[in-house]
């Protein structure tokens, strides 16, 4: 069967079409704030002649990205609506130019000017009070558990920042816990690093099952992948354990000291460290380093944490 964008190409074959859009009229804006490594996106809104916003596309869009004399690549995706949205990303900040031509004219606001910065600010952040809290957790509804360690508690917030409850299962006393982990059916994993120790806590808090290891030397982070096995960053070393909580096997980290560790795509393994970032597969084999900073980076870089993002 073809899809509903070929079959709109195959019945308007051969047909002609005519669009109101005047260039003069027609803007374009930032729907967002513009970091490096972060995908930027605009949005063309086309207007007739009389300045009333049109509703359908198909209009001839040209669209360059300018660095200075640099061309780079930057995708338009028509939304059908009378608007197309633009979106590139770079990873060197500086002053770009956008320009939009359509019917080979320029747009009312074409070049639109980019300031591309590479700092990232916070889209937002929690109003809850929190005292030295580790790890953030997110479930698949969008709520965030935050493992807040010197308030020996798990704080179970809304995105909204709303409270929805707090618990305060014994493993978090004395304030020593580093590591939070969401497992299958709505239980979690808490890692803490002077009992070391891992329990698993149901979905209210309860304690499920608890073991210590004493092979940890300095645990200080923790995850879960979809097997359901737990992965242990340990100064340099990385402990696999079974779902049953059984340990599996370990392996090294390349000699650099780990920082933390996550699940990548496929149940890879990612592994940070006061280096940089690693891959490895889930059998715990060497795949590759992943660069995180430019080339012409001087200084050391650091991963303080790590996540995929899906």
């Amino acid at each position: 069967l073809a899809s509903p964008d070929v079959q709109r190409c195959l019945s308007d074959f051969g047909s002609l079409a005519a669009s109101t859009t005047f260039p003069g009229e027609t803007t374009v804006e930032l729907v967002d704030t513009a970091s490096t490594y972060t995908e930027v996106k605009l949005l063309v809104r086309t207007y007739d002649v009389d300045g009333k916003l049109r509703t359908s596309g198909g209009d001839p869009l040209d669209v360059r990205l300018r660095l200075d004399d640099t061309s780079l690549p930057i995708s338009i995706n028509d939304l059908n609506d009378g608007t197309y949205e633009l979106t590139f990303r770079v990873q060197q900040s500086g002053e770009y130019m956008v320009d939009v031509d359509i019917f080979g004219r320029p747009i009312k606001n074409s070049p639109f000017p980019v300031s591309v910065s590479s700092h990232h600010p916070p889209k937002w952040q929690l109003p809850v009070e929190l005292h030295q809290p580790v790890k953030v957790a997110m479930s698949g509804d969008y709520v965030l558990y935050v493992l807040d360690t010197g308030n020996e508690r798990v704080r179970v917030v809304k995105e909204t920042g709303e409270v929805i409850s707090d618990f305060k299962p014994p493993c978090l006393l004395g304030g020593t816990a580093v590591g939070l982990a969401l497992l299958a059916g709505g239980d979690m994993a808490i890692l803490n690093w002077r009992t070391k120790s891992i329990t698993r806590l149901g979905p209210k808090g309860d304690e499920i099952q608890s073991i210590n290891f004493s092979e940890f030397n300095e645990p200080i982070d923790l995850a879960a992948d979809h097997r359901g096995r737990y992965l242990i960053a340990d100064a340099q070393k990385i402990f696999v354990f079974d779902s049953n909580m059984r340990p599996q096997f370990s392996f090294p980290t390349r000699g650099q000291t780990v920082t933390s560790v996550n699940v990548g795509l496929d149940d890879d393994i990612l592994v940070g460290t006061t280096h940089g970032l690693l891959l490895f597969d889930g059998a715990g084999r060497f795949l590759r380093e992943i660069p995180i900073a430019p080339e012409d980076h001087k200084g050391r870089v650091m991963v303080s944490t790590c996540a995929v993002c899906r």
